[in-house]
C-alpha cells in the first residue's frame, strides 16, 4: 500500500470522475483525507455520505489506486461505509465496555435527560457487535465474494440500534443508544448541552506526476462525535485515552488538530 506522500492526485481526480457521482468532485479533498485515514489505520471506517454512491462503483474506485487497494465497502441499510478489514476487526476485538467503563449513552425519547447504558442493554449491544464480527469474518472466505461490497443482511440488523452500530463502525469512544420506539420524540437530546470532539488532518502529497514539491490537501474533519455535557465526567478518561491512541496512529504525513 502506497504512503500518502506517494499519492497520485491526478489519478484520484480521474477515478472520481469515472466511478463516483459528479457532486463528489467538489469534495475530493475531504474524500481523499477520510479514505486515506482508513487506509493508514487511523480510523476503522468512513461513512461515505458526500453523495448517493453505488457501493459496487465505490468498490471499483477503491480498487483502482494502490493506496486504497485492500479497502472494502460495507452496505448497512442504504448507507455505504469504506472500511479497512484489518483495522476494523482489531477495533471490534479490542472494544471493551462494562459497568465501570462506560461506552453507551441512552438517549431514548421518553427520558428527560440522557443517561449511561448499563446492564442487559449493554449485553445486547455486545451480542449485536458479535453478529457484525461474524459478517466481517466471512469476508475473504470461500463463502463470500471479496470483490463485492459486504452487505449486512436484514435478519442481522433488524434488532440493532442503527445509530449505535454506526458509532461502533466509525470507531467512536462513546456512542448513542435508544430503545427504537416510534411513538414520541426520537431522542431526548433536543435541549441537551453537548460537548463535541473533533480531529482534523491534512495530507501532504506530490503536486502531480511531474513535480516533486509537496502539496497539502486541505484540512478535513475525520472524526466528530459528541457526549452530553452532564455525562462528560463519566466518559472523560475513555475519551482522553482514545484521543491519545488516534494521535499515535497518525502517520508523519498527517498533521492533526484536536478541538474540544
Amino acid at each position: 500500500m502506497a504512503a500518502p506522500s506517494e499519492l497520485d492526485v491526478s489519478e484520484w481526480d480521474r477515478n472520481i470522475q469515472k466511478y463516483l457521482p459528479k457532486s463528489c468532485r467538489k469534495r475530493k479533498s475531504d474524500i481523499m483525507n477520510n479514505i486515506i485515514a482508513v487506509a493508514e489505520g487511523v480510523k476503522p471506517s468512513f461513512l461515505f455520505d458526500y453523495a448517493i454512491a453505488d457501493a459496487e462503483d465505490l468498490q471499483m474506485f477503491l480498487d483502482r489506486q494502490d493506496v486504497t487497494q485492500g479497502l472494502k465497502c460495507l452496505l448497512l441499510l442504504d448507507d455505504v461505509f469504506v472500511y479497512n478489514p484489518t483495522t476494523l476487526r482489531t477495533h471490534l476485538n479490542c472494544l471493551e465496555f462494562s459497568e465501570e467503563e462506560h461506552f453507551l449513552v441512552d438517549v431514548s425519547g421518553e427520558l428527560r435527560h440522557p443517561r449511561v447504558v448499563q446492564g442487559e442493554r449493554q449485553r445486547l449491544v455486545k451480542r449485536h457487535i458479535g453478529q457484525l464480527q461474524t459478517s466481517l469474518h466471512e469476508v475473504g472466505t470461500d463463502t463470500c465474494d471479496s470483490d463485492k461490497p459486504l452487505v449486512i443482511p436484514p435478519l442481522d440488523y433488524e434488532q440493532w440500534c442503527i445509530p449505535t452500530m454506526f458509532g461502533v463502525l466509525l470507531g467512536y469512544p462513546a456512542v448513542y443508544w435508544d430503545n427504537g420506539k416510534i411513538d414520541g420524540p426520537a431522542n431526548c437530546l433536543g435541549m441537551t448541552p453537548l460537548i463535541v470532539h473533533k480531529i482534523c488532518t491534512e495530507i501532504r502529497t506530490n503536486a502531480d506526476d511531474h513535480q516533486v514539491q509537496s502539496r497539502v490537501i486541505s484540512p478535513t474533519e475525520i472524526y466528530s462525535f459528541s457526549v452530553p455535557e452532564s455525562l462528560s465526567p463519566a466518559f472523560e478518561k475513555r475519551i482522553i485515552t482514545w484521543i491519545d491512541s488516534v494521535k499515535q496512529k497518525v502517520a508523519n504525513s498527517f498533521e492533526t488538530e484536536e478541538r474540544f
